[in-house]
This record gives C-alpha cells, structure tokens and sequence, in this order.
C-alpha cells in the first residue's frame, strides 16, 4: 500500500534540526526510562513482581516527557506531533490495519515456528494454561473448551486489548514517532531515520532486558552473557521492523494514535503463540513462537523490508 500525504509536514517540530533539542529528548527519554525500569527490576529481583508491570507502565511515559521537555509542549507547533485528534475520513483502511496487523503478524510467526518445530506444539493449549492458573483453576476454566476455542478467544481479547494499551504505548510514541523519527529523518532519510530510531528504541529496554530477562528470559542472573547480548541485539532488529510498520500506521493516518493502536496492539497479542507451546520449552523463547523470536518475527521482518524498500525507492 502506497503512502499518502497525511504528514507532509511531518517533523516540524520547533527544535528544527537543532542537536541540542534532541539530545534534551534523548537525556530525559533515557535517564528517566532507565531510572524507572531498574527500580522496577530491582522490586521484581526482591520478590515483589506486583510492582513491575506498573512501573514498567510508566515508564513508557519517559519518551513523551522527553519531548515535553525538549519541545516546551506538545502541540503540533512546538513538537512537531501531528494527529492528536486523529480524522478517519479516507484513511479508514490504515486505521484497520494498524489494529489487525498486530494479530495477524503474531499468528503468522507463531504458524512459522510452530512449522519448524512441531514437537512444542500443544493443539489443546493444556500445557501452558495448566503451568499458568493450576491444574484445579485450568479443569474449572477450561477444561470443556477446544483449543480452537481458547485460541479465538484469546485473539479477540488481543483486539480489545489494543484499545485499552493505546492509552499506554502513546506514551513512548509521541516519543519515537512523534520527535526521535522526523529528527532522524531529517539527517539520515527516510530509511536511515527508520533504522536509527528503531535501534535507540530497542536499546531503551535494555536494562530490564538485562537485570530480569524481559523479552527472552535471559538476564545477567541465569544466562551466560553471550545469549543476553544476543537477546539485547536481536530485539533491536526487531524495533526496527516495528518502527518501520508504526512509521507507516503513523504517516498514512496522519494520527499518533495510529502508531499507539499498533504499538498497543502488538503487546496485547504478544502471547498468542506462546498459549500453544509446551510447557518444557517455555525457557527458550529466542526462536519464538512469541513475535520477537529469531523465526516467529519472519513476518514482521518482510513487511518491515516492503515497507523499507518502498522508503528507499521513494528517495
């Protein structure tokens, strides 16, 4: 699909192409990120997980405070962030897309894995439920249910969760789409700016990644470090690929509400693959089937490509 000129002036900001504004961004981006995320290892590593995902939540405010700060506000004159009331008129093909594209890609990837390895593939969803809730609470819940079933179901609960994990993935959004993107664009193009943004994302998780193996389950505490570096870089590819599809949710809407309906609809369906894998092989995710693993994120890697190419073709 071909972009149309819902952001012609995209990266407006007042900042311009000043360094100083973006190095401004990237200081509070970063420091208050990283501040927030260790405290949230730290809490998780003390036996207090209850804690994690709600700073974990609010960390994800960091790249919006970062453009406040660097852009005096948030209106489109000063930060450059267009679409804060997002107009649907003639665009309603990219808004649906920004919202299925997330399930989609995660079923596929699942379906690639699941193809390579057949033997972690668990038709009844049993093993995974039953090592989540208990055998007790997984008979009650269930135990009369297919496997289709609970697998349409939990897709249905990955659309509705978009909705509701928007409201959390602006945060980081107005930050990577809004500001950091029409920055990088601006020195390095569309491809290099897509690149760039989406490397400084993936590396903006890195201490969580590596204090309590977010993402891939190996932190600096139970793998050795080759497989936690290994992790750290193969997630930055994968922010890349998504920055490039977030890009396109974003010029095509004209709405950075469109990028947080992909962002948030990309966390909601992150486990639908992994309901099917059996529960031995729950330790080792890097290939998959969760949608950020070596092969469960081919798809996303291809439309990523597309999408990049098109960039390329367009300069």
């Amino acid at each position: 699909m071909t972009k149309h000129h819902a952001l012609s002036d995209i990266g407006t900001c007042a900042q311009g192409k000043s360094a100083k504004g973006l190095w401004v961004y990237l200081a509070i981006s970063f420091g208050l990120g990283w501040l927030i995320q260790i405290a949230a290892s730290v809490v998780a590593i003390k036996g207090n997980p209850t804690l994690f995902a709600p700073l974990v939540s609010v960390a994800m405010f960091a790249p919006m405070m970062g453009v406040i700060v660097a852009c005096k506000g948030l209106k489109k004159t000063k930060s450059g962030i267009c679409g804060w009331k997002p107009q649907f008129r003639g665009r309603m093909g990219s808004w649906v897309a920004a919202w299925l594209a997330p399930v989609v890609l995660t079923v596929l990837g699942a379906v690639v894995y699941y193809c390579v390895f057949p033997q972690r593939f668990d038709p009844t969803a049993e093993s995974y439920l039953t090592a989540l809730v208990g055998p007790e609470a997984y008979a009650a819940v269930y135990g009369q249910t297919s496997g289709f079933m609970i697998g349409a179901t939990q897709v249905v609960n990955a659309l509705i969760g978009a909705f509701l994990n928007l409201f959390f993935a602006v945060g980081e959004e107005a930050g990577w789409r809004g500001y950091l993107y029409p920055q990088m664009r601006s020195r390095f193009g569309r491809a290099g700016g897509n690149i760039l943004s989406g490397l400084i994302w993936g590396m903006w998780h890195w201490p969580i990644m590596i204090l309590v193996g977010y993402e891939y389950n190996y932190s600096i505490f139970n793998a050795p470090w080759y497989l936690v570096l290994l992790g750290m870089v193969l997630f930055c590819v994968v922010t890349v690929a998504l920055g490039a599809v977030a890009e396109w949710c974003y010029e095509t809407t004209g709405s950075i509400w469109a990028a947080a309906l992909f962002h948030g609809g990309f966390n909601a369906a992150a486990n639908l693959g992994i309901l099917y894998l059996r529960v031995e092989y729950l330790s080792d995710t890097l290939w998959g089937p969760v949608p950020i693993g070596l092969l469960s994120a081919l798809p996303l890697f291809i439309a990523a490509s597309v999408l990049l190419w098109q960039d390329m073709r367009a300069e």
